[in-house]
């Protein structure tokens, strides 16, 4: 059987508003390793827009992000580190957070940052916080 991978002459498309997370190397995907990395390709400015909501919380539509998870973002007291994670785990957390499916105390903190948020913002977020250096 052979794995799934990606060739180079497999063609392209827009990518539109989704986000697609490809291995930098599939045997190491296979065997679990855990010290290697994803590209993640992320629709066409929404890491400028993302930074925009992430760090200034668009004039109320959120809350900067740095409040309670740091300046690098990186981890701040209770807030978890965002910097550097996976965007599609960042936008499924936060699409479940938003939509009360994530319970807990963290979930009721984020509560007033989430409630506004559209899915195009959840997008453009994620796409920033992945696309910072991890700590």
């Amino acid at each position: 059987m052979r794995p799934n991978v990606l060739y180079p002459d497999g063609g392209t498309g827009p990518i539109g508003r989704r986000t697609l997370e490809v291995t930098v190397d599939p045997f190491r995907t296979a065997i679990r390793d855990p010290r290697f990395g994803f590209i993640a390709y992320v629709p066409p400015g929404s890491i400028a827009r993302g930074e925009s909501l992430v760090k200034s919380g668009a004039s109320g539509k959120t809350v900067a992000c740095a409040l309670c998870h740091g300046w690098a973002l990186e981890g701040f007291g209770e807030g978890p580190r965002l910097a550097g994670l996976q965007p599609l785990y960042l936008a499924r957390q936060l699409f479940d957070m938003r939509s009360g499916s994530s319970a807990g105390k963290a979930a009721a903190l984020m509560t007033r940052a989430v409630t506004n948020l559209s899915d195009d913002d959840i997008i453009e977020i994620s796409s920033y916080l992945g696309s910072r250096p991890p700590p």
